[in-house]
C-alpha cells in the first residue's frame, strides 16, 4: 500500500480522461482478493470494513507495458463516467508513477459496499469497455 502522504485524492465526480486497468474477459476485476492487497481492511463489531486512506484499486492513464503482454484483458474507464459516490479518484505522486491513480473508498465503510460501489462502476458498459486486441487503443 501507499504512504497516504504520497496521495491526492482529486475532488472530482467523474473521469477527467481514460483510464485503464487489467481484468478478465468479463469485468476489471474489482474483488474482495484483491481489495484485501490494495487496501487496509480491519474487522469492526463483527463486519469487514475498509478504510479510507487513499488506497485502492489501481487503474492507469495509459496503457502500460505489462498490459500489451499477450492474453491480457485490459478494461478502459472512459471519460466522463461519473464516479459513484462511495469511491474516490486519487491520484499517486509518488516518484517514478506518474500516471498511476487509484479508485479507493471516500469513506471508511463495510468492505462489500466498497465492492459493490466498484461492481457498479464494472459493469456498467456505457462507463467501462473490454478493449479489443484489435482496437488502436491497445497498441
Amino acid at each position: 500500500m501507499v504512504s497516504p502522504e504520497d496521495l491526492y485524492i482529486l475532488d472530482v465526480t467523474e473521469f477527467s480522461k481514460d483510464f485503464y486497468r487489467m481484468g478478465n474477459g468479463k469485468w476489471p476485476l474489482f474483488t474482495d482478493e484483491r481489495a484485501r492487497v490494495d487496501v487496509p481492511v480491519s474487522v469492526q463489531n463483527g463486519v469487514e470494513v475498509v478504510i479510507a486512506n487513499g488506497n485502492g484499486f489501481s487503474a492507469f492513464d495509459t496503457i502500460v507495458p505489462v498490459m500489451r503482454q499477450p492474453g491480457r484483458k485490459v478494461w478502459r474507464i472512459m471519460k466522463g463516467a461519473v464516479i459513484p459516490s462511495e469511491l474516490v479518484l486519487v491520484k499517486d505522486l509518488r516518484l517514478n508513477h506518474t500516471g498511476h491513480y487509484m479508485i479507493a473508498p471516500a469513506t471508511t465503510m463495510p468492505l462489500k459496499k466498497y465492492l459493490g460501489a466498484l461492481e457498479e462502476l464494472g459493469m456498467d458498459r456505457s462507463r467501462v469497455q473490454l478493449i479489443g486486441e484489435g482496437d488502436s487503443d491497445a497498441r
